[in-house]
Order: structure tokens, then C-alpha cells, then sequence
């Protein structure tokens, strides 16, 4: 037995919502022996099964599962991936320990990469000075989630033959922001990463670089009342390796990496350097792969089938009573905050709230009006819209994280296609068995992996002066702006009206001289 535990991979199940990562899940769990480790930002929350799409009881009967509905949705809206990490890691020693196999599955392919490579950056407790953080970044091991990370005998493999991991994993609890490396070495924080609307004020930094920066209680703490384009000059003053990896606009990872700064005592830059070291290569964005055997599978299907497929599905919920699950929280979260709602935390970041929120808002009496069915059907197309979109989003992520992914961090990832359904047992389950059959024998599998490597972004800060001061962070966007008929249309504007300035010019030097 021991022998076939230390064999034994850590299988994850990626694809985009509706290809059937559940299904294989389940019946990959069922032949070996395994349990399932969900990894999905919004299934952590209870209730609300129709719009997170969650296994049945029956399916969770079929197979154990982890970490489904155990976040309280009223009580704790900031969930993060720190969180959930922290809760995965022992949960898959714990079931490789007895002998089984870790599955882990779900759509948020972020909780996932937290699982597989170091990368997480924890700030630590302000109550440490910055001068003993400081030390801890000079020493030769890797410094992940803030600390210094030797290999230790609790980290590497057990005599009980438990999966070996490439560092450790323990974290400071309660730690709740993050920050990571993310492709080509670009700076992305946890979250959606949007540009957030600007504050305003005049709060600084400036006059100690190694003062700890005062967080509130609040998402944004001290960092409220300053605009963007500010935070964004104070970054760019005590770390401007990051600052030029950051959009000006984006303030959500400017806010993060000034707190790491502040919270650390150091650039969040220097950081992912020790942590590109401990992989072997600059070129990495993240330290080393945590498990020393990984078996991805990779549930392909034609765009325009799975389209439909999530049409079929948005339909089917409504009839399952997605509009009453909504309208039912909808009501609980308001009489439980008293009023006071903030409607982009939490799971009102599920996709089904943001498109029927005008519908939920109207009082019942009004639903079965002309305006409310109106504004009902507006909220089923824009939720079949945004299903079409999250799924297209999923597949460049998968692409540009794991395929793509520079450096020696890359792991194998084997495809398998799910677009005919009919052909399940030969296109996918047959396949994934027979290829994590031979993993856990040590023999390479029948097929290949899909082709992997990318090259690494390289960050140039661009500013148009033509565009209206447009912002640029890479390369290779630049290159596509300047090329672009927009951005080439502007430089012949401006070019005209500079000819027809000096020909003006000219006109009244001569009109001067006469």
C-alpha cells in the first residue's frame, strides 16, 4: 500500500463551466479510489446551488467532496484565495495520506494555481519591523507568503510516503490579502483585477518609506480617499519595478502591492525575484511546482457547441428557480445588512445578480408588469451573455497560465474533448483513465501532453501622447496600439493639424515682415 501512495498524483480537472469537469471528477474519483477538492470562488458559499451550479447530494454521495457551501454568505463577504489555500493544502495531505487521490476541480482556475505553485505573497502582521522582514528576504531560501522557506522535513516527503511537496505551506492565519506572479512576470493581485473608480484626496506616503501603511476595515482602508493616479505616483516611489507593471487605473493591484510594501518593508518586486530564484529562473512567474507528481486533464470543447450547451443550461436553471433562489438572498442580504448593501463582494460576484439586479430590486407587486417582464428578459439574455463570456475567459486563462506558462514551472496538461456527449466514455473518461493509469505506474502515457512554453512579457511603460495619454504596460501591447488604424488615424490628425500650425505660423511671419 505504501508503495502505491507514494505513486499516487495529484489530479485537476480544468475546463470551462459547462464542459463537465464535475462528471469526470466523479467518475475519475469512483475507479481510484479518490476524493474531490472543490476549487470554485462561489460553490464556497452556502446555498444559492442553481446559480454556482453545485453537485447534488447524490453526486457528493457518488464521491466525497471538500470545501462546498462552508463559507457563510452574510458573515463573510472577503473571502480571498489565502483562505481557501489554506484550507485545500492540508485537506489533499490529509486524503493522500490515507491512501487515496486528490482531485481537485473547479472553475477558478486562481484557487487552483494557488494550489499547485508557490506564488501567494501573505503580509505579515504589522507589529514586526520592517528592518527584521528585511533579514528574512537576505536569506538563500525562497521566501514564500512572506517568510523564509527552507526545505524542512515537514515539507518534502513523509515516511508515511505523502505527496511531496517542493516548499512549505503554512501561512500566518488570517492573513487575507494577496498578491502573485502572474504571466510573464506581470504583477496580478486575487480578485477580478478591474480598474476601480478613482477616490479622492490628498493622503501621501511620502516622508518614511519603511512607515507600515494603516489599513482600515474596510476593502481599501487607508487607501479610500486617494485617487488612482496618486497611489499610483506613491508606488512608483517605493517600487517602480511594480509600479511599471501596473495599469495607472488599475487600483485594486496598485492598492495590493503598496500593501505588501508597507506590511513587508519591502518591494513586492524583490519578493517575486527571491521567489523567480527558487524556481531556477527569472523567467518564471511563481516559485517552484508544490507537488512532485501532477496530472491535469484539460476538457476541451468546440466554442460554438458549448455555447449553446450554456444557452440550454441558463434555461433549464430558470425553470429550476434561479430567479426565486436569487430574489431570496437578495431579500435576506438586505434585511440582514439593514440598508447598508454593497453589491460587488462576495457572492454578488456570481454571475446571475449583476444582469437581473434591476429585476430584483422592483417590488414584488411590479414583476408580472410590462417592466418587470421586460427587465426579466433583459436579465436572461445578459446572463446568457455573461455565461458565453466567463467560459471564453476560462479557456485563455488555461492557455496563458498553464500552457503558456514561462519558465521550468511548466506541468503537463493533457486534453481530452467533451464536445459530443454521446462520445464521453471514448473521447474522455477511457482517455483520462488510461493516461493517469500510467502516471501512477511511472510509465509515460500513450499521448503526448498539449504543447506548453510562452515567451516571457516584457514590460516597457508606454505613454501615448497622440491617444489621449493612453497607458501602456507591455510590450507587445504597445506594438499593437501603435499599429492599430485607431492610434494611426490620430498620428495623421495630429500630424495635419501640426502642418496647418506651422503653415499659419508661417503666414503671420511673413505678414510681420512685410
Amino acid at each position: 500500500m505504501m508503495a502505491a501512495v507514494r505513486r499516487l498524483p495529484v489530479v485537476v480537472v480544468l475546463g470551462a463551466t459547462g464542459t463537465g469537469k464535475s462528471k469526470l471528477a466523479i467518475e475519475l474519483g469512483q475507479k481510484f479510489n479518490g476524493e474531490i477538492i472543490s476549487a470554485d470562488s462561489m460553490q464556497i458559499y452556502e446555498g444559492l446551488n442553481i446559480i454556482t451550479n453545485k453537485v447534488t447530494s447524490a453526486e457528493q454521495l457518488q464521491c466525497r467532496h471538500h470545501l462546498i457551501g462552508y463559507v457563510n454568505p452574510f458573515t463573510n463577504t472577503s473571502n480571498t484565495v489565502v483562505n481557501f489555500r489554506d484550507k485545500a493544502l492540508p485537506i489533499i495531505e490529509k486524503v493522500a495520506a490515507e491512501g487515496k487521490l486528490p482531485i481537485i476541480v473547479g472553475g477558478t482556475n486562481y484557487y487552483i494555481e494557488s494550489l499547485l505553485w508557490n506564488f501567494l505573497v501573505d503580509p505579515q502582521a504589522q507589529d514586526e519591523g520592517p528592518d527584521a522582514k528585511k533579514s528574512r528576504m537576505s536569506n538563500s531560501g525562497p521566501v514564500i507568503h512572506g517568510r523564509e522557506c527552507p526545505r524542512s522535513p515537514g515539507a518534502g516527503a513523509t515516511p508515511s510516503g505523502q505527496l511531496t511537496t517542493s516548499g512549505a505551506s503554512s501561512t500566518r492565519p488570517g492573513a487575507t490579502q494577496v498578491a502573485e506572479a502572474s504571466l510573464g512576470g506581470e504583477v496580478t493581485l486575487e480578485g477580478k483585477g478591474e480598474a476601480t473608480p478613482e477616490g479622492k484626496g490628498g493622503t501621501t506616503l511620502e516622508g518614511s518609506r519603511k512607515a507600515p501603511i494603516d489599513r482600515g476595515t474596510d476593502r481599501e482602508g487607508g487607501f479610500k480617499d486617494i485617487e488612482s493616479s496618486e497611489l499610483h505616483r506613491q508606488l512608483t516611489l517605493v517600487d517602480p519595478a511594480t509600479a511599471k507593471k501596473i495599469h495607472p487605473h488599475n487600483r485594486r493591484k496598485i492598492i495590493r502591492a503598496l500593501e505588501v510594501y508597507g506590511q513587508h518593508g519591502v518591494p513586492l518586486s524583490d519578493i517575486l525575484k527571491s521567489q523567480h530564484a527558487s524556481a531556477g529562473s527569472a523567467a518564471a512567474i511563481s516559485g517552484p511546482a508544490r507537488y512532485e507528481k501532477t496530472c491535469i486533464f484539460w476538457i476541451q470543447c468546440d466554442q460554438r457547441v458549448l455555447d449553446a450547451r450554456l444557452d440550454a443550461r441558463v434555461d433549464a436553471m430558470m425553470e429550476q428557480g434561479l430567479l426565486q433562489e436569487l430574489h431570496d438572498f437578495h431579500s435576506e442580504y438586505r434585511h440582514n445588512m439593514q440598508g447598508h448593501c454593497d453589491y460587488t463582494l462576495g457572492m454578488f460576484q456570481s454571475i446571475g445578480f449583476k444582469e437581473f439586479h434591476n429585476y430584483l430590486l422592483l417590488p414584488e407587486d411590479e414583476r408580472d408588469t410590462v417592466k418587470g417582464r421586460q427587465l426579466r428578459d433583459e436579465g436572461l439574455v445578459l446572463l446568457k451573455l455573461a455565461t458565453r463570456q466567463y467560459a471564453k475567459r476560462q479557456v485563455k486563462w488555461i492557455r496563458n497560465r498553464f500552457l503558456k506558462r514561462p519558465g521550468p514551472g511548466v506541468l503537463p496538461v493533457y486534453g481530452v474533448d467533451s464536445t459530443d456527449v454521446s462520445l464521453w466514455a471514448d473521447n474522455v473518461f477511457k482517455p483520462a483513465c488510461d493516461i493517469l493509469s500510467a502516471i501512477q505506474e511511472d510509465v509515460s502515457p500513450g499521448v503526448p501532453p498539449l504543447e506548453s512554453g510562452g515567451a516571457v512579457t516584457e514590460h516597457v511603460y508606454n505613454v501615448c501622447d497622440v491617444c489621449a495619454g493612453r497607458v501602456f504596460t507591455t510590450l507587445l501591447e504597445w506594438e499593437a496600439h501603435t499599429s492599430s488604424r485607431k492610434h494611426k488615424r490620430a498620428l495623421s490628425k495630429q500630424r495635419k493639424q501640426m502642418r496647418q500650425a506651422a503653415m499659419l505660423n508661417s503666414d503671420v511671419t511673413s505678414e510681420s515682415t512685410e
